[in-house]
C-alpha cells in the first residue's frame, strides 16, 4: 500500500518536472532537448517495471 502511495507521488512529481521543463524548452539547444527526453524516457520505463516488479 505505502509503495502505491509513493510510486504515484513519484509520477506526480515526474510529470510536473515535464510540464515546467516544456515550458522552458524553447531557449534549451536541441541536443538539451533530446537529452532531458532520453533521460525522461528512461525513468518512466524504469519506473513502470519496478511497478511490474513490486506489483
Amino acid at each position: 500500500m505505502a509503495a502505491g502511495v509513493h510510486s504515484a507521488a513519484t509520477i506526480d512529481r515526474s510529470r510536473r518536472f515535464v510540464l515546467v521543463h516544456s515550458r522552458s524548452r524553447e531557449r534549451m539547444p536541441r541536443k538539451e532537448t533530446l537529452g532531458l527526453l532520453l533521460l525522461t524516457v528512461t525513468v518512466g520505463v524504469f519506473v513502470s517495471g519496478f511497478l511490474t516488479a513490486v506489483l
